[in-house]
């Protein structure tokens, strides 16, 4: 038999066989699962159709903390072949063409580890790149322990939850699928604060849950709940007495365990105040990642009931099960079924299971690839036998055909050969050793930094020219211009360099019914090399240079608007607010991977995170002086004077008391601005006693009362001057706003001038000076979009002692400014990217 034969029969079997696991059996398994029927002979003659939701459980794409013990390496193939098997999975749960898809928590293994920004979007980047969800398909997620974490540990985020809320939404919310309600519950926060409740010794009918927790969020869904059937989705499972999960499961039980990070069920008293408060229909958990269906006995009405519990199975071949799967759930709408002799039952639910992937990797593909080893071992020494007999024929038949002398010459052989190293990389940087002898920028342009920023990963590195040798995250301002080189590892085997510029605006508002927004601000594209469009070299470039404008603008529902600054905040209460804002460059390699029978190409993504720091000036310079009286005797125009009153509650015997504040008159201040201020109180004695005490420490000759000081006097102090800051939020028509003190300042007492107090006056007059500036970690400016607006004020409170039984009612003074990134200078100094 031929070499060619057997080399391209085996390459036939490989991809005949290829096809059949890879594609004909799990198309089979989901033809074999059917949606519920619920009486669709009955709808149909109605005009209705049943709703079709698709519940996913613990699909945990790993990370390289899953298996520690394994070794990078292993660890590395696992998450591999586990990625291949979860977008074989997806793919074949979305044949069912489903109307929506809630996932029931654990979305990512190692979601609630501490790890940067910039780690957390590339693993979320993996998440969405292998559950790409279909257009108009609505996605519900609820919370699971590995997402957020499960009490306090020093390996879990702090920023665990506002990383989920920001990428996934809120944490407890509630929807509406043909007319049913889906409560979508936080269950690791419901654990922890059943723990505290516990701790308390209070009961759920005596305990005071916690603003924007889980138990308030249960009562307020029991309170506001009409007729429509409740749907409890929970991603620990509750708790129970019987342990029989049905002739589905693969093997075991769910008991009770506890752990760090992990719950198996939940408290039996927290269990029994959802199934009171909620009444459900049933419930989907997961977390288990094997199927369970069990009872739980409930009263409803005074009426002993069973409601189902269903857990489901994982989407993942990791989770220690033979076939991963997913729940099937049909709902007919309410109000077409209130005839029980038509349709009893208002919702259904069927598990489909897919095809064990081990199982085909050990009986299957290791088989076959032992096989043809085998094969092309006994052909390779087949062809090796026969090469010296073809040889010697071919001599005899020269000799025997040649006229006259046959003269053999000895041929001498050739020199043996040494292939020499690679092609050198080539960079327009300095390298080591190396200098620049000149540089001629561009008109109007102002000279670059001398600093470059370098991020290195596994097969690429990304060079950013311009930039601070010290910065942790690349900057660019306003008209910047985003330039370097990705530097490639292994160049030959590249087959495509794609770079992608994004700009992600993420809004949310959760107060009960949550909304919550995810819009492209910028989304730019650029391919650097491509072996298809390459007539240069058959090889990709080391080094591939690209240069770009950092963009203006955007646009958004028609409108053209500046691009906002990087902006990140999350506000915890109620309402729950977060807003957003993040620009990356995506860079994506596509490598080709050769072995013997075969050759494939693989996808690099790197994610680097930028921030964009739009740069404007101060307007006006500030003046900076040791009395702010004197400078406005001097320059009465530079300052502002504010002024109001201090009203006092009815039937009190003390006087209002006159407040003037005395600011600077420019409007626009920079981030790093000092800004003096004067206050001045007059008051009667019984009043300004009633808001300063003999002990209040703002009445010491020397005090300086500071939001860094180590006595922390700031936070009880009556008399304060902020600078506060003002997200307002609006998604889907719906405007929230949140306050937060982004600065302290510093106040000292004046004393009187010599003469100045009349003893026989009852009227007292007070003054304070000092200065106020931001803290160290504020580096956004204000900004509006429309969607998002930051507004920034100078706030000058007020606050009695015991504030609630003072007869002085609390005083805010509040006055809008602008803070920019850059303080006040001429203009032979100013930067080309400052704005005004």
């Amino acid at each position: 038999m031929h070499h060619r034969v057997v080399v391209n029969g085996l390459r036939v079997s490989w991809i005949l066989i290829t096809i059949w696991y890879e594609l004909v059996i799990f198309l089979s398994s989901v033809r074999h699962c059917h949606w519920p029927d619920l009486a669709r002979s009955s709808l149909a003659a109605v005009g209705h159709s049943s709703t079709q939701v698709l519940l996913v459980a613990d699909p945990q794409i790993l990370d390289h903390r899953s298996y520690p013990e394994r070794g990078p390496y292993l660890t590395y193939v696992t998450r591999l072949v586990v990625d291949l098997n979860l977008r074989k999975n997806w793919w074949a749960a979305l044949q069912k063409r489903p109307d929506a898809i809630v996932f029931l928590g654990d979305m990512m293994d190692g979601g609630r580890f501490n790890m940067s920004d910039e780690e957390y979007e590339g693993y979320y980047g993996r998440f969405r790149s292998i559950f790409a969800i279909p257009t108009g398909v609505p996605t519900y997620f609820i919370p699971g322990n590995h997402d957020v974490g499960l009490r306090a540990s020093s390996s879990f985020s702090p920023h665990a939850r506002s990383r989920y809320i920001s990428h996934f939404g809120p944490l407890n919310s509630r929807v509406t699928i043909a007319n049913h309600t889906f409560v979508l519950l936080d269950a690791p926060g419901l654990v922890e604060e059943d723990m505290e409740r516990q701790r308390h010794g209070r009961t759920y009918t005596t305990w005071t849950p916690r603003a924007g927790g889980p138990v308030e969020f249960v009562r307020s869904i029991a309170r506001e709940n009409g007729n429509d059937p409740v749907v409890l989705l929970s991603h620990i499972p509750l708790s129970r007495d019987a342990f029989d999960c049905g002739p589905l499961r693969e093997k075991g039980t769910i008991r009770q365990g506890i752990g760090l990070g992990y719950q198996n069920t939940l408290g039996k008293e927290a269990t029994a105040f959802l199934l009171e408060e909620l009444r459900p229909s049933v419930v989907f958990s997961g977390d288990d990642h094997d199927y369970c269906e069990t009872w739980h006995p409930s009263l409803v009405d005074n009426a002993a009931s069973q409601i189902r519990e269903v857990s489901v199975k994982s989407l993942s071949m990791a989770m220690g099960i033979q076939r991963p799967g997913f729940q099937l759930l049909s709902l007919a709408p309410q109000g077409h079924l209130e005839d029980a002799t038509i349709a009893p039952k208002r919702h259904a639910d069927a598990p489909c299971v897919l095809p064990d992937q081990l199982t085909i990797y050990l009986s299957a593909y290791i088989p076959l690839l032992l096989a043809s080893l085998f094969i092309l071992l006994v052909a390779n020494t087949i062809r090796a036998f026969n090469r010296p007999r073809m040889a010697t024929k071919l001599y005899h038949y020269l000799v025997c055909h040649s006229s006259g002398l046959v003269i053999l010459a000895r041929m001498s052989v050739p020199p043996s050969y040494t292939w020499s190293t690679s092609t050198p990389s080539y960079s327009s940087l300095p390298l080591s050793g190396e200098e620049s002898l000149e540089y001629t920028p561009r008109p109007g342009t102002y000279p670059p930094s001398l600093g470059t920023f370098i991020r290195s990963w596994e097969h690429a590195s990304l060079v950013l020219e311009n930039q601070e040798p010290a910065a942790s995250l690349p900057t660019y301002g306003q008209n910047s211009t985003v330039s370097g080189e990705v530097w490639l590892a292994l160049p030959k085997h590249v087959l495509r360099v794609v770079l992608k510029f994004e700009g992600r605006l993420n809004l949310s508002i959760a107060d009960g019914p949550s909304s919550s927004s995810t819009s492209n601000i910028l989304s730019n594209k650029v391919t650097l090399w491509c072996k298809d469009d390459s007539a240069e070299s058959h090889h990709c470039p080391a080094a591939l240079p690209f240069c770009f404008e950092f963009p203006q603008t955007f646009t958004s529902e028609r409108r053209t608007q500046r691009l906002p600054p990087s902006f990140d905040t999350t506000f915890i209460g109620l309402p729950i607010l977060l807003a957003k804002c993040i620009y990356t460059l995506r860079l994506v390699v596509t490598i080709s991977r050769d072995f013997r029978l075969a050759s494939w190409a693989t996808t690099k993504s790197y994610c680097l995170v930028l921030n964009y720091r739009p740069r404007a000036r101060a307007r006006h310079r500030l003046t900076l002086t040791d009395s702010v009286l004197s400078a406005l005797k001097t320059t009465p125009d530079d300052w502002r004077q504010l002024c109001a009153t201090m009203d006092v509650r009815p039937n009190c015997e003390v006087e209002p008391i006159d407040c003037h504040l005395i600011i600077p008159a420019a409007r626009t201040f920079a981030l790093v601005d000092t800004i003096p201020f004067h206050i001045h109180l007059c008051g009667s004695s019984t009043s300004l006693r009633k808001l300063l005490p003999p002990t209040c420490p703002l009445l010491l000759p020397r005090h300086d009362s500071s939001g860094t000081s180590s006595n922390n006097q700031t936070s009880t102090s009556p008399i304060q001057v902020l600078i506060t800051r003002q997200v307002v939020v609006e998604v889907n028509e719906r405007r929230a706003f949140r306050d937060s003190v982004i600065g302290t300042g510093r106040v000292r007492p004046i004393p009187p001038p010599a003469g100045s107090v009349d003893e026989t006056s009852n009227e007292i007059c007070a003054s304070w000076e000092g200065e106020v500036r931001c803290a160290d970690g504020v580096t956004a400016p204000g900004f509006n979009i429309g969607s998002l607006v930051v507004k920034d004020y100078i706030m000058l409170v007020l606050t009695p002692p015991k504030s609630r039984t003072s007869p002085l009612r609390a005083l805010q003074i509040a006055h809008p400014i602008r803070l920019v990134t850059d303080p006040w200078t001429d203009i032979v100094t100013a930067h080309p990217q400052d704005t005004c």
